[in-house]
């Protein structure tokens, strides 16, 4: 079909326009009445806009939802190909069998107590006291190596128990017992804790073993880690030790030594966020850390924490529940 002129639009009464935005607009108008209107009239004034063809968008719409459908069912096959974790069935699981202090009664934790500490005192060589120690014969090196230090010596002839306080550490029962020679000048620390069915020495905190005697590491200030048991206390900031704005600062001692040693950590490590909340304020926390000396001597850096207080009870629980016995 021929396209209709302008002339012919006109002589219609119809004047058809684009305006600059592609409209196309369409006005009626009687040409011999209003020529001159039809001859001033901006094209762009009082459309009536004719639809345009939506087709292509309405595509691309579909072709928009149609792709968003697809990556959901993607994702969906693709998380159903993962292997589901089991389903545990908690009516096999068996509960860990009860301590010695669960199933004996007071009378017989007593008496295993002392039977435990009078074995260790009474013996004779390392290897008997292993029978009575948390670890047994995995100790005997250290005991070995400890009681062969000049400055130290293995309790002798029992006499009694002088002391006994009982407490709990994360669900851990421990006897702490302090017992006399039988001549009664000598006295001697033990941390009791029970096994399945007796009771037996935490050696390693009863004695406080590291890896020196601490005359040995205040003496010879080694530079290299050191593992050791100690108390650690809160201290202000000494700028002649560290730098503060890198290092945090605490005070060590021994056991039975009211004389301390300036220690420091740097400020953004593990070391510095565990020994924030343990060591209390106004008072020491004994706990085993890896420890070497600065360059000039002058104070003692904490490297690590190998575990708060001088018992490791987390491994404790660990080896209890395997049902074996935890080593210092």
């Amino acid at each position: 079909m021929n396209e209709e002129t302008s002339e012919e639009a006109l002589a219609k009464g119809r004047l058809r326009a684009e305006d600059r935005g592609g409209r196309i607009g369409e006005q009626y108008l009687d040409p011999e009445e209003h020529a001159e209107v039809l001859a001033l009239q901006d094209p762009e004034e009082n459309w009536k806009e004719e639809p345009r063809d939506h087709r292509g968008r309405h595509i691309m719409l579909a072709f928009a939802i149609g792709t968003v459908l697809a990556s959901i069912a993607f994702l969906v096959f693709f998380f159903s190909l993962k292997p589901k974790p089991a389903i545990r069935n908690h009516s096999t699981n068996t509960a860990p069998p009860p301590s010695f202090v669960e199933k004996a009664s007071p009378i017989e934790i007593e008496r295993a107590i002392e039977d435990c500490v009078s074995g260790f005192m009474n013996a004779t060589t390392n290897e008997e006291r292993c029978r009575f120690l948390m670890g047994g014969d995995s100790l005997l090196a250290s005991l070995d190596e400890y009681y062969g230090r000049p400055t130290e010596f293995p309790p002798k002839d029992y006499g009694k128990i002088y002391q006994s306080n009982q407490a709990a550490f994360g669900g851990v029962p421990i006897h702490s017992i302090f017992a006399l020679e039988k001549e009664g000048t000598s006295g001697w620390v033990f941390n009791i804790l029970p096994t399945q069915s007796e009771m037996k020495i935490d050696w390693g905190s009863s004695v406080g073993y590291g890896d020196r005697s601490w005359e040995d590491f205040t003496t010879s200030k080694p530079q290299e880690s050191i593992t050791m048991r100690v108390y650690l206390a809160r201290a202000t900031a000494e700028s002649q030790v560290a730098d503060p704005r890198k290092f945090g600062f605490c005070k060590i001692y021994t056991r039975g030594n009211d004389e301390s040693f300036p220690g420091f950590f740097l400020r953004k490590s593990k070391i510095a966020s565990s020994l924030k909340y343990i060591i209390p304020r106004g008072g020491r926390q004994p706990v085993k850390v890896k420890l070497r000396w600065n360059t000039d001597g002058s104070a003692i850096e904490i490297l690590e924490l190998v575990h708060n207080f001088w018992i490791d009870f987390e491994r404790y629980q660990q080896e209890f529940q395997k049902g074996s016995e935890i080593k210092n």
